[in-house]
């Protein structure tokens, strides 16, 4: 299946490098040979970790067409344990990024004395514990779109206070960057305030902000909210919600014309 593979081309790039198999640079020096090693293997992992994310936009879709026509049918157990999976591969991948940049950042090259990269990796990973995927945003959001099909309005059982006002709370407040005029879909830096959850151009809010030690009201009309370059982020779940409003386009219509072959190249589920 196409994602899988994706998922073993993405494993033997970082055995490669791990194991110190450099020869793609061979003719650099070293120190320069390892800076592309160790970007070429963050750039495979982002790649990776994005199409995994648009996955599980595209099956939270499904998720949600298959309980509308089917309430709690097996369908949408079997998409509910594909999305703790893909949670999980995610996870792993995003420990195995930053622990490439931990390494990269503290390696040192030392003629005739072979680095075993694997065990090296292994050792930076340790600060980057894995997380279970159930206490994840998106799975808790993918949790809350399936119940809503049928209740919405009405808090999950178990569902905390703070848990309702943050689901209230969540989703695309501003369709356009305030200060670039770019529809959030066309953003290639998008950050969201955690103040106010506007979502702006990166680049547009730093030249609107200056100085990162300054912070100015939000750009967005009627919003008394301040903002700030430590204040704006790439949350957990922007980029989904991002993904997410592109495949429903402005109209909020799911395409799932368009998406259902993808589904089957992830899932061994038959969607009608």
């Amino acid at each position: 299946m196409r994602e899988r593979r994706k998922l073993l081309n993405g494993s033997l790039v970082l055995r490669g490098i791990f194991s110190g198999n450099i020869l793609g640079f061979v003719g650099a020096a070293p120190a320069i040979a390892m800076d592309r090693a160790f970007d070429s293997v963050d750039d495979s992992t982002r790649s990776l970790v994005s199409d995994m994310q648009s996955n599980l936009v595209l099956i939270k879709l499904i998720a949600e067409d298959v309980e509308r026509a089917a309430r709690g049918c097996d369908e949408v157990k079997k998409l509910d344990e594909a999305v703790l999976e893909l949670l999980t591969a995610t996870d792993e991948l995003e420990r195995h990024r930053k622990a490439m940049q931990a390494l990269k950042a503290s390696y040192q090259f030392t003629a005739n004395q072979p680095t075993d990269f694997s065990k090296s990796c292994e050792a930076e990973m340790q600060a980057f514990p894995a997380t279970n995927p159930k206490d994840h945003p998106i799975y808790k959001h993918f949790e809350e779109a399936i119940w809503n099909v049928h209740n919405s309005g009405v808090p999950m059982p178990g569902q905390e206070q703070a848990e309702i006002l943050c689901t209230t709370q969540a989703g695309i407040l501003n369709r356009t960057c305030p200060i670039s005029g770019k529809h959030v879909t066309e953003l290639e830096n998008p950050v969201r305030c955690s103040e106010c959850r506007h979502i702006y151009d990166l680049p547009a809010a730093r030249g609107y902000i200056g100085s990162r030690l300054q912070s100015k009201r939000c750009a967005v009309a009627g919003c008394p909210k301040n903002i700030s370059l430590q204040n704006l982020v790439r949350d957990a779940t922007l980029d989904m919600e991002i993904a997410e409003l592109r495949m429903r386009g402005d109209g909020g219509e799911t395409h799932t014309h368009t998406v259902v072959e993808e589904l089957d190249d992830i899932l061994d589920v038959e969607i009608d």
